[in-house]
C-alpha cells in the first residue's frame, strides 16, 4: 500500500449538448455557471479504492432531471478502468485519473468547472456510479466493492442538501467524501460503499491548521503517516466521539510527519462558516486509536473501555480544543497549545 492510496475517480468530460436545452440556454428561468469539486476525509484501513463515477445528475426544484453524463469514448485507457489510467500532463484536463484518497487537507479535484446549467434553485446532487468497474485493494488484493444505493435505477451517492444556482452568476460547490464512514468491510471481505458525503458552500468556508506534539505520537505507520487523526465537530464544548452511525463528527483529518520542518501537521480544510455568526463555532480534538465506524466505541470517562477511542491532547486542559473559524481564514490549534 502507498502512504496515500489511490481513491481513483474518472474526470468528466462536460458538453453543453450533453444536457438538456433548458440547462445550456434560453432555459425561463436563465441559465448560471455551476462548479463542483471533489475532496476526500481520510480513510480508516489503508486500501486503494476505486470508484467509477459515470456522471452527475442535478434535481432542479421545478422537477427537471439534468443528466451530466461522462462520454465513455473520451476516457484516457479506458479499457483498463482504473488500474491503468495514467494522469496527463495538465492535472486539471478532462480524463484524468485522480488519487483521491491523496486530497487531503485543502486539495481537491473539479468535477464540473463553470459549466452552464439552469438557474435557480436544484434539491439534491446525485454521483453516478457504475458498481461493476468499482473495487477495493487491500493487504489480501482486490476486493469487491458493492454500492447498494447505486444499483440499477437507486439513488447513487446522493447529497440531499440543495443548493442554488444564479440567474446570471456562479456558484462553486465542494463535495467531500468522507471515506472513514463510506467504506465499510463485511465479514466476507468485501467492501460495501455508503453515501456519506457532505457539500460545502465555496464562498463560505474555513480552515483549521495545527502541529501535534512528537510526544503525542506513538508510532509512525509509514514515513509521514502517523496514524493519528483530528476531529472537528461543530459547535464550542463538543464531548469529543468516535465514527459510528449516530456521531456528530463534522470532519477529520489525517496527521501527517513534514520532514522539511520536523513537524506532525493536519489540516482540517472545507469548514462551513456562517457569516451571519462569524466566527463560526468548532470543537477540535486528537486522537491516535483505531476507529470503527460501525461500532460505538464510548469513549465517555465514566465508562472507558479498552477498546474505546480516545481522545488527548497531552495536557491537563481535557481532551478537545475550541475554535473560532472565519470565513476565507486558517484558524490554528496545536496539541498541547503552547507548541
Amino acid at each position: 500500500m502507498n502512504d496515500h492510496p489511490p481513491f481513483i475517480i474518472k474526470y468528466m468530460a462536460l458538453s453543453c449538448v450533453m444536457l438538456w436545452l433548458s440547462a445550456c440556454g434560453g432555459g425561463g428561468s436563465g441559465t448560471g455557471m455551476l462548479s463542483l469539486s471533489v475532496t476526500d476525509a481520510p480513510v480508516v484501513e489503508d486500501v486503494d479504492v476505486c470508484i467509477h463515477f459515470t456522471g452527475i445528475t442535478l434535481h432542479h426544484a421545478d422537477g427537471d432531471l439534468i443528466r451530466v453524463p461522462y462520454d465513455p469514448a473520451s476516457y484516457y485507457n479506458a479499457d483498463d478502468g482504473c488500474s491503468g489510467n495514467v494522469p496527463l500532463d495538465d492535472p486539471h484536463a478532462v480524463n484524468n485519473a485522480v488519487d483521491l484518497s491523496s486530497l487531503q487537507g485543502e486539495l481537491s479535484v473539479s468535477l464540473m468547472d463553470a459549466l452552464e446549467v439552469k438557474a435557480g434553485r436544484y434539491n439534491w446532487i446525485r454521483l453516478d456510479v457504475d458498481e461493476s468497474l468499482s473495487y477495493v485493494v487491500d493487504s489480501l488484493g482486490q476486493q469487491t466493492l458493492r454500492c447498494p444505493s447505486c444499483a440499477g435505477e437507486q439513488s447513487g451517492l446522493k447529497l440531499n442538501r440543495g443548493l442554488t444556482v444564479p440567474a446570471g452568476g456562479e456558484a462553486a460547490f465542494m463535495i467531500d467524501i468522507n471515506l472513514a464512514k463510506a467504506l465499510n468491510k463485511g465479514p466476507t471481505g468485501d467492501y460495501k460503499l455508503r453515501p456519506t458525503l457532505r457539500l460545502v458552500d465555496m464562498t463560505n468556508f474555513g480552515r483549521i491548521k495545527g502541529t501535534i506534539a512528537g510526544s503525542l505520537i506513538p508510532e509512525m505507520i509509514s514515513a509521514t503517516a502517523t496514524g493519528c487523526k483530528v476531529y472537528a465537530y461543530a459547535g464550542h464544548d463538543i464531548t469529543p466521539d468516535d465514527y459510528h452511525p449516530a456521531d456528530n463528527v463534522l470532519a477529520s483529518a489525517s496527521v501527517l510527519y513534514d520532514a522539511g520542518s520536523a513537524t506532525y501537521q493536519y489540516h482540517l480544510a472545507y469548514l462551513p462558516t456562517d457569516v451571519s455568526v462569524d466566527p463560526t463555532p468548532y470543537t477540535v480534538a486528537l486522537t491516535c486509536d483505531d476507529d470503527d465506524p460501525e461500532v460505538d466505541q464510548d469513549n465517555t470517562p465514566v465508562t472507558i473501555a479498552g477498546d474505546a477511542v480516545i481522545f488527548s491532547d497531552g495536557s491537563t486542559g481535557g481532551a478537545a480544543r475550541n475554535a473560532d473559524v472565519y470565513s476565507g481564514h486558517t484558524t490554528r490549534v496545536n496539541f498541547p497549545s503552547e507548541i
